[in-house]
């Protein structure tokens, strides 16, 4: 892992979660995510002192464990250094067990529950301006991913927005890429693409993007939902219930599934029936104690 100068004093640990820094003059750093857990944290803290910065802030996009994993660690060893977060994911990273309720849909099974994402958070941010060490910073509401999803847009103008957009090889590794709510994720897409940033940084991808190349990534993501959507509506021309349709489409695309990954493309199987059904173009019915889904006439 190295820091890379992308404009100015905003810099990127480029990861398999990629790490934003923002440097202060007087060598205080703020963070932007911290990666999978404590090893993660270590490796990022070694890069800083070798820079002769101080950790002074972090800023995490959103609650999933390769964003905040590394949070304890470093606020272990940095005095003063404190912890930002929107309303919701501050909720789910002080309490991981929550996340794992959510993603099993009841009492989960021990191996849902990521220990790694606990961390107490310091402060609670919503969009808008926010101001560290006299230097003045826009905090970007972009729900979908998560329910209260954010991005951080430095001094430089260089947006970081986690998980926001997936990279063009997420999406093809990761085709059904997890999404909690579909119309926010769609929503948050045409608020990107309103955005106009030097340069943006996505959670996980190998290169930081001009405007032109995000406006490119948007279509690509967008499409992406579309292909889901045609999908699922084709195939509920024939009423199923949820679990045959996951079966369908699984094996439409391919998708090889562990225990969790199957837990995780259910989550975001409930977002799409949720947005169908919120749209009115599916239905359900109960009939002999099952629930089916079908596409409206």
């Amino acid at each position: 892992m190295n820091i890379d100068k992308i404009i100015g004093n905003t810099y990127m640990i480029s990861a398999p979660t990629n790490i934003g820094i923002y440097t202060f003059k007087n060598k205080d750093a703020l963070i932007i995510d911290t990666g999978t857990g404590k090893a993660f944290g270590k490796k990022i803290l070694k890069i800083i002192n070798e820079n002769q910065l101080k950790g002074r802030y972090i800023i995490n996009t959103h609650n999933h464990s390769d964003h905040c994993g590394g949070n304890s660690f470093i606020k272990e060893n940095c005095p003063n250094l404190l912890i930002y977060a929107s309303y919701e994911e501050r909720l789910l990273i002080e309490n991981y067990e929550l996340g794992a309720f959510i993603t099993y849909g009841g009492n989960s099974i021990e191996k849902m529950k990521d220990k790694n994402k606990f961390s107490k958070v310091d402060n609670t941010i919503e969009q808008g301006k926010l101001e560290l060490n006299n230097k003045a910073f826009e905090v970007i509401s972009l729900p979908g991913h998560t329910s209260d999803g954010i991005g951080i847009i430095t001094p430089d103008n260089v947006a970081f927005l986690g998980d926001s957009i997936f990279s063009e090889s997420i999406l093809k590794k990761y085709s059904l890429a997890y999404v909690f709510n579909i119309e926010a994720f769609l929503d948050s897409l045409e608020k990107i693409k309103s955005l106009s940033c030097q340069k943006y940084v996505l959670g996980h991808g190998d290169k930081v993007y001009n405007d032109e190349e995000m406006k490119e990534l948007i279509e690509i993501n967008r499409n992406n939902i579309y292909k889901y959507e045609k999908e699922i509506c084709d195939a509920l021309n024939n009423p199923m219930t949820q679990e045959d349709l996951m079966e369908h489409i699984f094996i439409l695309n391919d998708l090889n599934l562990n225990q969790k990954q199957y837990y995780l493309n259910r989550t975001t199987m409930n977002g799409y029936i949720t947005y169908l059904l919120n749209k009115e173009k599916i239905e359900s019915t109960i009939e002999s104690g099952k629930l089916y889904f079908y596409t409206k006439e």
